[in-house]
């Protein structure tokens, strides 16, 4: 699964997250299903839900300990 880099600040970075996000917002508005491999926890960020140390130990386990 993906996770976004937080560290991606870069005007080219930032350009690419503007695009992503423009493409998610045409997929939903047109009903047309974009199969993206987004872990849950970033999925929980973009739908503003919590965020639990559940969702942190699937991408890294040592990192939720």
């Amino acid at each position: 699964m993906f996770v976004l880099n937080p560290q991606a600040n870069s005007e080219t970075h930032l350009k690419m997250f503007e695009f992503l996000g423009a493409l998610m917002g045409f997929s939903i508005r047109s009903g047309i299903l974009l199969d993206l491999d987004i872990s849950r926890f970033v999925w929980k960020q973009i739908t503003d839900d919590e965020v639990t140390i559940a969702d942190l130990e699937l991408m890294d386990v040592q990192f939720a300990n």
